[in-house]
């Protein structure tokens, strides 16, 4: 038990200083130790690990979460969770990698005794690096900044000393020059390395910031990218289609999606068919893998089988599909009549386009 929870403590003045003497030295290192790991020059381990664990526990629970609701919602957060995890960690270990580098850029600067040079550089690092492209621009600037100080002041600051100090000023300068020489580009080159890793932290920050939305964006439908009544299900779909293969159908118009159940007594065999105007994409349900695709340019023709199975034959055979033959199970004649009408429905529209 705290001591400061015990009430009427009776002990002889040793016991009683002893007992304090614990209970501070326990308070003590539980306070010191959280700031002895959070400190700059050894990168906030603390912090690190913070944004680690938050990325691991959201690639336990998201998709946890989303497989109680079903297989869709649970894929979709097999995606979340994995992006949680990479995005935390790349900006867990950018930010320890900035902290580092700027504490020893500050200490290497005050080597080279140069005030103004000190000032300037902290006056460029007070500006924050909110992107990649920004951080690569700032910490190339400071880098090319240092690099001409550190030159050109083997030369100025000795005459600028004479001129101030006489001989005694000459020599002190031309110490300040020659240290400088080395000191100034070292520093350039650990602001460099600052920069960029806090726009990369910054960047995976704000990405993460977006990412928690109350739903998922509304879709637009068809050529037309006309918009109805916000439906969940398309949403998820559509994102889903448009992050597929690092964002390949970013640019599809979505039409319409289905949850295909080939075999109703086995809930794990279970897929996503998108169709969107340019392409028809199969998914399995679990882990979002593209199971085939193909362009609906290439259709040649949609014919039913049996009433239950649809057979896309394609003009050109593709790397998934080199028998030029798209299979579609569903067990459903009704929404297998409706997915050959959709098909169908594109494949005269592009006839008519060309």
């Amino acid at each position: 038990m705290c001591i400061r929870d015990r009430d009427n403590i009776v002990d002889t003045p040793n016991g009683i200083g002893q007992k304090l003497a614990k209970h501070f030295s326990h308070q003590a290192y539980k306070a010191i130790l959280p700031v002895l790991f959070s400190v700059n020059i050894i990168g906030n381990p603390v912090g690190l690990f913070r944004n680690i664990s938050t990325g691991v526990k959201d690639l336990v629970e998201k998709p946890r979460e989303g497989f109680e609701k079903g297989p869709l919602e649970g894929g979709y957060g097999v995606v979340v969770g994995a992006s949680s995890l990479v995005r935390n960690t790349v900006s867990g270990t950018a930010g320890s990698i900035g902290k580092i580098t700027d504490s020893l850029s500050r200490g290497i600067s005050a080597l080279s005794m140069d005030k103004k040079f000190m000032e300037d550089r902290e006056r460029m690092s007070q500006q924050k690096a909110h992107g990649v492209r920004e951080g690569l621009k700032q910490g190339a600037r400071a880098m090319v900044s240092s690099v001409t100080k550190g030159v050109t002041g083997v030369i100025t600051q000795p005459v600028e000393g004479g001129s101030e100090g006489g001989f005694k000023g000459f020599a002190k300068g031309t110490a300040k020059g020659l240290t400088g020489l080395v000191v100034k580009p070292v520093t350039g080159i650990l602001d460099f390395a600052s920069k960029t890793s806090e726009g990369i932290k910054n960047r995976a920050s704000t990405k993460e910031a977006t990412d928690e939305r109350a739903r998922l964006p509304r879709t637009f439908y068809g050529r037309e990218q006309y918009f109805k009544d916000y439906v969940e299900n398309d949403a998820a779909l559509c994102y889903i289609m448009k992050k597929a293969k690092k964002g390949r159908f970013a640019e599809c118009r979505f039409i319409e999606g289905f949850e295909l159940h080939p075999d109703p007594t086995d809930s794990s065999n279970s897929f996503v068919l998108i169709i969107a105007y340019e392409c028809v994409l199969l998914l399995n349900s679990k882990n979002q893998r593209v199971l085939w695709w193909f362009r609906t340019d290439n259709m040649a023709k949609v014919e039913l089988v049996q009433n239950e199975m649809l057979v896309v034959t394609l003009r050109e055979p593709t790397k998934k599909l080199p028998e030029r033959r798209a299979v579609i199970s569903t067990r459903d004649a009704r929404l297998c009549a409706h997915i050959a009408e959709a098909l169908n429905a594109i494949m005269d529209e592009l006839m008519k386009a060309y």
